[in-house]
C-alpha cells in the first residue's frame, strides 16, 4: 500500500496574473509547483495532483483532473478516486495554485499534527491567506460528500463549516495574529500580484529562491509594512453636495465655517475619466457612489452606472431611496441582463428605522413611505442584490433589534453600520467603542480613493471640510495623486495622526 499521503494542486479559477513573474522569472503559480515538490520529498507523499480548469495557464501537468466548471461535488469525488488505495488515515494536502509563499516548514508541522492526532481535517489560523494548505483525512471524504452542493467550491472549510461539530479538527497558530491585516498573498489580481512582488523582493535578496521559512516570511511582514500599500481597492464618489434629505449623520448637517466643502455636481464626462482611469490602474475594483452625495439626484447616474460595469468594475450605490425613476431602474436593468453584468450592481439603502417618528428624528426632510415605496422598486428591478443599512447610534440603539428582526423575515442581505462624528465636527454618538486595543494604519489611507464634487481627490470620505487636496481629475492623473496620497500612509506608520487624523476611528473599518 501506497504512503498515505497526496498532495493536491487547486489550479481552477485562476486569473491573468498567476501565470505573471514575480520575482527571477518565476510566476506566482511556478512557484507552487516547485513549493509542492518540495513538500512531496519532505513528507513522502506518493503523488503531486493538480486540478485544471480552462483558467490554468500553461501546459497541463502529466498528472492532473480537468473539469470545464469545477464544483463540490466535482472536487469531492476527484479527492476521493486520486486517494484510492489509501487506509481510512490516509490525508490529502491541498494548496492554492496561485499562492507562491507556501510555507514547507509550518505545513509538514500541520501534517504531523493531523496524523499523530488522526485529524478528519486541519488548517493553520493567523497566517496570511493561501501560505498553508488544508488537509483532509480520507475517512472525512465521506462526510464532505454528503455536505457538497454543485456550486463552484472555494475552499475545503466551506464545506466542513456546514456541519463542523461533526468532524475532528486540529490548527496551529501563527506566531502573530495577521488577519486583521487581510493580506491575500496570492496571484488573483494585479494589486495581490503587485504585494507579492514586493515581498518576494524583500524575501529572496541573496537570489536562492526556495520557499521561505514561517519565522522568515513572519520577519518580513513585521517589519516591512510600507509594502503592503498597493493600488487602490475602491473609487468613492460624491457626486453633487447639495443633498436634499441629510440624516443627522452626514456632514451636511455641520453649518457655519466648519461645514463641508462640498458644492455643485461633479461632471459626468469627468467622472467618467476617473473611473477609466482607476481601471487602468487597479485593474479590478469597486466605484461608490457616495450617499454623502445622494446619487438619486443625480441626473447622470444611470450613465455612470454603466460607464463602471463597461470596464468589468464593481458598483455600490449608496441611497436613502427616495427619488429613483422606475422606469429608468427597469431599462439600467435590462440593460446590464444583457451584458451578462448585472452581478456588479449593488444597492445599499439607508432606512435607519422602521417606527416613522424616529425616521424623522434621523432624517427630518425625509419619508419613510417613500423609501420603502424606493427600496420595493429597487427589489423589484434588482432582486437578490439590495441591501437596507441602519446606522448604529445612540439614537436608535434600543430600536435596532426590533429593525434587524423586521428586515430578516424579508431579507437576509441587512448592514448594521458604525457612526463616526467627521473627526470630531458632529456630536458624539457612537453606541459602543469598536476600536482595536492598538490603533492601525488607515485602511482608507491604504485602499480607497475619495472623489469630490468638483473631482478633487481629498484624503478619505472624512476629509470633506478642509481637504489635503492631491489634484484633479482632467488636471492630473489619478496614478500620480495615489502615489502621493500615500505620505499619508507612512506617516500612519510612523504613528503620525496629523490634523482630523487624531480625532478620527474611522482608520479600522473596511469596506472592499
Amino acid at each position: 500500500m501506497e504512503k498515505p499521503v497526496i498532495i493536491c494542486i487547486d489550479a481552477t479559477r485562476m486569473s491573468r496574473y498567476a501565470d505573471r513573474p514575480i520575482v527571477d522569472g518565476q510566476s506566482p503559480m511556478s512557484l507552487v509547483f516547485r513549493s509542492a515538490d518540495m513538500l512531496r520529498q519532505a513528507v513522502g507523499a506518493s503523488s503531486v495532483v493538480t486540478l485544471v480548469d480552462d483558467t490554468t495557464p500553461g501546459d497541463r501537468p502529466a498528472s492532473h483532473e480537468y473539469r470545464r466548471d469545477w464544483n463540490e461535488h466535482d472536487l469531492v469525488e476527484t479527492l476521493t478516486s486520486c486517494s484510492a488505495g489509501f487506509d481510512r488515515h490516509g490525508s490529502i494536502v491541498l494548496l492554492r495554485g496561485d499562492a507562491p509563499f507556501q510555507l514547507i516548514d509550518e505545513s509538514q508541522l500541520l501534517l504531523q499534527q493531523h496524523q499523530q492526532y488522526f485529524a478528519h481535517y486541519s488548517f493553520c489560523d493567523g497566517y496570511p491567506a493561501g501560505c498553508t494548505p488544508e488537509i483532509i483525512s480520507c475517512d472525512a471524504l465521506p462526510l464532505l460528500q454528503g455536505l457538497a452542493t454543485d456550486a463552484g467550491f472555494r475552499s475545503l472549510f466551506a464545506l466542513v463549516e456546514r456541519d463542523i461539530n461533526a468532524f475532528d479538527i486540529e490548527t496551529r497558530i501563527s506566531p502573530t495574529d495577521y488577519r486583521l491585516l487581510r493580506l491575500e498573498l496570492r496571484g488573483d489580481t494585479r494589486r495581490n500580484h503587485l504585494l507579492c512582488s514586493r515581498i518576494a523582493g524583500r524575501l529572496y535578496q541573496t537570489g536562492d529562491i526556495t520557499p521561505p521559512t514561517a519565522a522568515r516570511l513572519c520577519e518580513v511582514l513585521d517589519t516591512e509594512q510600507q509594502l503592503f500599500r498597493t493600488l487602490p481597492a475602491s473609487l468613492n464618489w460624491i457626486l453633487h453636495g447639495a443633498a436634499s434629505r441629510p440624516a443627522c449623520y452626514m456632514p451636511q448637517v455641520v453649518s457655519g465655517p466648519d461645514a463641508p466643502l462640498l458644492s455643485g455636481a461633479a461632471d459626468p464626462a469627468l467622472v467618467l475619466q476617473s473611473v477609466r482611469e482607476f481601471a487602468e490602474l487597479a485593474g479590478d475594483g469597486t466605484v461608490v457612489l457616495s450617499h454623502v452625495g445622494e446619487p438619486a439626484e443625480y441626473p447622470a447616474v444611470a450613465e455612470v452606472i454603466r460607464g463602471c460595469v463597461d470596464l468589468g468594475l464593481r458598483v455600490v450605490v449608496e441611497t436613502d431611496g427616495i427619488g429613483w425613476d422606475t422606469a429608468m431602474l427597469q431599462t439600467l436593468a435590462g440593460q446590464l441582463e444583457q451584458q451578462n453584468k448585472r452581478q456588479l450592481l449593488t444597492w445599499i439603502v439607508f432606512l435607519d428605522a422602521n417606527e416613522p417618528a424616529l425616521y424623522a428624528q434621523i432624517r427630518p426632510d425625509g419619508s419613510l413611505e417613500a423609501a420603502l415605496a424606493g427600496y420595493a422598486a429597487l427589489e423589484a428591478a434588482f432582486p437578490e442584490a439590495v441591501y437596507v443599512q441602519a446606522m448604529r447610534m445612540q439614537q436608535n440603539e434600543h430600536h435596532l433589534l426590533d429593525f434587524y428582526r423586521h428586515w430578516k423575515q424579508h431579507t437576509e442581505r441587512i448592514i448594521v453600520q458604525k457612526y463616526h462624528t467627521f473627526a470630531g465636527r458632529l456630536p458624539p454618538q457612537q453606541a459602543a467603542d469598536t476600536s482595536p486595543i492598538r490603533r492601525l494604519p488607515c485602511w482608507r489611507l491604504k485602499r480607497e480613493i475619495t472623489l469630490l464634487p468638483d473631482a478633487s481627490m481629498s484624503m478619505c470620505h472624512v476629509d470633506l471640510f478642509a481637504p489635503h487636496v492631491f489634484g484633479r481629475i482632467g488636471d492630473r492623473p489619478l496614478a500620480e495623486m495615489w502615489e502621493q496620497h500615500a505620505e499619508m500612509y507612512h506617516l500612519h506608520l510612523q504613528q503620525d495622526y496629523p490634523g482630523q487624523c487624531a480625532k478620527c476611528d474611522e482608520y479600522y473599518t473596511f469596506t472592499f
